[in-house]
């Protein structure tokens, strides 16, 4: 749709839920844009506050301005009726307790047409709830350098080798066809669905262009979604992602396609466990047909152990301690039946023998290490804490603490 102008309606979308103490700035912030060919659509998700006299207020001053209110039912259901009304040649999210920088639209639409790219995706500043610019915080800046207009799995396949992979629907200018043509929208009912609409949306994604400029203001705030004591809720959210970006992958056939599938589905399980181990007892009964689901999925990639002791390019691994923590640890192994690479060292292996049928050596350091993953398989945290000293020393460089991997076995049997 282009106006008398020659100029593409750009689409802004905005679900509002109880945000009445920061609205007024993030509608400022749209309405003096430097770009004016906007669509503004305003989602009220049964607000409690004054958050929908505002959105009407804004509504009788700017004619750009829609507002429709639905009751409530949480953001996925509220970025979904929002795209249903959006007319643009591109759809912009932004969430309402947050802003824009005044030329923020303008420069996100000159990269998309210029670079020719269907996803422009760029940086923010991060505030508090004061709205001061928290100088510390580096979560969400890039640390690599990317090529303007890169298909999106390639993007993607970068963005997890650089550790730089993130979610945030709002760092994203999407052109609109992209999600008409894979009919991509929120999952709806979870939490944490950002998550997967991002992954899928850089899968589908033709063109993606990186641009390096921080155009959005991100508010970290107290009850916010992302900072609010971790539920049920939360942890079902995770759950679902995980599935449907397993399921997306086999469609796809990406396992085959490319490791950095299994790594991201592997990082997606280890952000899962540090939650659920925050919950209590009761809200874990809650989860368990969710994770249930989800050991079935993670089963039907691989054996389940290369979750519990990560998968790396080895070409040997070396269990260092063969007391009670190393017998612990080949039970996880019999359970799920692991391929047996494994070497035993202990410093008394002459008086120990075997374990589980595996002769236990001598440590060797001497040996050729460049390749090799070390599990330390020992209870006593200053000894532990000595023996991988020792193995930095020699060159070892992957190097783990059972004790972090076998607490996920233990989270998947209390489910199973």
């Amino acid at each position: 749709m282009k106006s008398s102008e020659n100029k593409p309606l750009v689409s802004i979308l905005i679900p509002v839920y109880n945000v009445e103490q920061y609205l007024d700035e993030c509608l400022n912030s749209v309405i003096t844009q430097s770009y004016d060919n906007l669509q503004i659509i305003l989602c009220n998700d049964g607000s409690t506050d004054n958050s929908p006299s505002i959105c009407n207020d804004y509504q009788r001053i700017d004619s750009r301005i829609t507002v429709f209110t639905q009751k409530n039912s949480g953001l996925s259901i509220a970025r979904n009726n929002l795209l249903k009304h959006a007319k643009g040649d591109y759809v912009y999210f932004l969430d309402s307790d947050d802003y824009i920088s005044h030329n923020a639209i303008e420069q996100l639409l000159y990269t998309a047409q210029e670079t020719k790219s269907d996803v422009v995706m760029f940086l923010c500043k991060e505030i508090n709830q004061c709205g001061e610019i928290i100088a510390t915080r580096q979560y969400y800046q890039k640390k690599e350098y990317y090529e303007q207009s890169i298909n999106g799995r390639i993007f993607f396949e970068l963005l997890c080798k650089n550790k730089d992979f993130k979610t945030c629907v709002s760092f994203l200018f999407i052109e609109r066809d992209l999600l008409l043509k894979s009919k991509l929208d929120f999952y709806p009912h979870i939490l944490h669905e950002d998550d997967l609409f991002t992954f899928l949306l850089l899968q589908y994604a033709e063109s993606v262009t990186y641009l390096e400029q921080k155009l959005y203001y991100r508010r970290t705030r107290a009850n916010s979604i992302m900072t609010s004591e971790i539920s049920s809720e939360h942890i079902n959210g995770k759950c679902t992602v995980i599935c449907e970006i397993i399921d997306f992958c086999h469609r796809f056939n990406l396992f085959k396609q490319s490791g950095c599938y299994i790594s991201h589905v592997n990082k997606r399980i280890n952000l899962f466990e540090r939650s659920y181990i925050k919950l209590n007892a009761e809200d874990r009964i809650g989860c368990k047909d969710h994770v249930r689901k989800m050991i079935y999925k993670i089963n039907s990639i691989s054996d389940i152990s290369t979750f519990i002791i990560p998968s790396c390019s080895t070409t040997k691994t070396i269990l260092y301690g063969a007391g009670e923590a190393c017998g612990y640890l080949f039970k996880i192994i019999d359970k799920f039946k692991t391929k047996e690479i494994y070497e035993i060292w202990d410093i008394n292996a002459e008086t120990i023998g075997h374990v589980y049928g595996h002769k236990v050596i001598k440590p060797r350091f001497y040996q050729e290490n460049k390749d090799t993953l070390v599990v330390v398989c020992i209870y006593n945290e200053e000894v532990k804490v000595k023996i991988i000293e020792q193995f930095i020393y020699y060159g070892y460089n992957n190097i783990i603490d059972f004790l972090k991997y076998t607490t996920l076995y233990r989270i998947f049997r209390e489910c199973l």
